[in-house]
């Protein structure tokens, strides 16, 4: 038999079927922020329905900033102008 007390509180969770989509959109688009913006449009966007809405939020793409500590190919840039480009307002 196992003890409650051994199981990770994320494990938990899980078995108890929360589930990173069960979040409010507030608290996803507080996660997705965090998230560098070639990998929001290029990637996250395209694995369900519901993140590809939040990953084209204007709180997202408003302001594009390309980090100096995360390296996009020049290529992933071009195609996220390419993808997001009208709502971008500032790129730097």
């Amino acid at each position: 038999t196992s003890n409650d007390d051994d199981v990770p509180p994320a494990a938990a969770a899980m078995a108890a079927g929360s589930h990173l989509l069960g979040f409010s959109d507030e608290i996803l688009l507080h996660i997705l922020s965090h998230v560098p913006s070639t990998d929001l449009v290029l990637n996250v966007r395209r694995t369900c329905r519901k993140l590809a809405a939040l990953c084209l939020d204007k709180s997202l793409t408003h302001t594009v900033l390309l980090q100096k500590d995360y390296e996009a190919s020049e290529d992933k840039v071009k195609q996220l102008v390419k993808e997001i480009g009208r709502e971008i307002q500032q790129l730097d």
